[in-house]
């Protein structure tokens, strides 16, 4: 988790960087974005970080997923999986051990 306010600074700073230098935002440095923000307990920000991504893959879904999850957010978490499932991705281990994981802490 993001122990220090600091971290956010840098977790935003380094995402300025990648838009201000034109470097594309793929399912990669996306899914890692949304991971940092989620940690940093910015789940607004990860959920806008995801929704501006062209491409999400299972790992996309699950740190979003983990993100609401970990923050407490524990409907929106159930939510995602349906919506999850909607768009044609199948959840899979990763994606209940966060819940469960979020459930029994």
């Amino acid at each position: 988790a993001c122990a220090r306010p600091e971290t956010l600074a840098f977790v935003r700073l380094i995402h300025s960087y990648i838009a201000d230098t034109g470097t594309e935002i793929d399912i990669i440095v996306g899914t890692v974005l949304v991971d940092a923000y989620g940690k940093c307990a910015t789940v607004d920000d990860a959920q806008r970080m995801f929704d501006r991504m062209l491409k999400r893959n299972t790992a996309s879904w699950n740190v979003l997923i983990a993100a609401y999850a970990r923050n407490g957010y524990l409907d929106e978490a159930f939510r995602l999986i349906q919506l999850m499932q909607q768009a044609g991705v199948t959840p899979d281990q990763i994606t209940f051990i966060n819940i469960l994981n979020s459930c029994a802490s």
